[in-house]
């Protein structure tokens, strides 16, 4: 049931074509050690106009966590957080 669901994400990307081949785009995806929704992002950015844009949101979503909280400090680090949101 797992590998189905991936083989219909991979399909639903664009990265396999209906037979199950890998198209173009799988293939530039498969280059890419990100997930394959990332990778499509990524690779097709360009055409509109967000690359920048696209690598920072790409960055971001492959770290587990950016902002650091430290004990001592909670308070001003959930302030300073609290900025972003």
């Amino acid at each position: 049931e797992t590998l189905m669901r991936a083989l219909e994400l991979l399909n639903y990307l664009g990265a396999l074509d209906d037979e199950g081949n890998i198209t173009e785009l799988g293939e530039q995806m498969a280059y890419l050690p990100l997930d394959p929704q990332h990778a499509k992002m990524l690779l097709l950015s360009p055409e509109l106009n967000c690359m920048n844009e696209m690598l920072s949101i790409v960055a971001l979503l492959s770290v587990p966590q950016i902002f650091m909280r430290p004990k001592e400090n909670a308070r001003e680090a959930d302030d300073a957080k609290n900025q972003f949101a």
